[in-house]
Parts: C-alpha cells; structure tokens; sequence
C-alpha cells in the first residue's frame, strides 16, 4: 500500500484497515481460546522436526 501511488486507493484501504482494527479489538474477548490452532502448529513443528532428523541420518 505504501508504494502505490493510487491516494483514493489508499485513503479507502487506511479507512477499512482501521474499522477492521477495531472490530478485532473490540471481539478479541468474545473469541474462544486458540487451544486448536496451537495444537495444530505443534504438531506441524514436530513433523518438521522429524523430518529433520530423518534427514540427518543420511
């Protein structure tokens, strides 16, 4: 966004950017815990990991 030099553009993206903002800020409390999400990046960590080690091996 900085390095277009479209102003209309901008001014409505600066403008949605910011309700969106916002809108997290004012959800974030109502939002269920992201136990699911961290759980799923855990194991991706592990199968990299695994794969790793698997790898050294060679």
């Amino acid at each position: 966004m900085e390095c277009s030099t479209n102003d209309s553009l901008n001014k409505v993206i600066g403008i949605y950017s910011d309700k969106l903002y916002k809108a997290r800020l004012y959800t974030i409390n109502h939002r269920p815990a992201p136990d699911m999400s961290i759980i799923e990046h855990q194991a991706i960590i592990a199968c990299l990991k695994a794969k790793e080690r698997k790898q050294r091996r060679y």
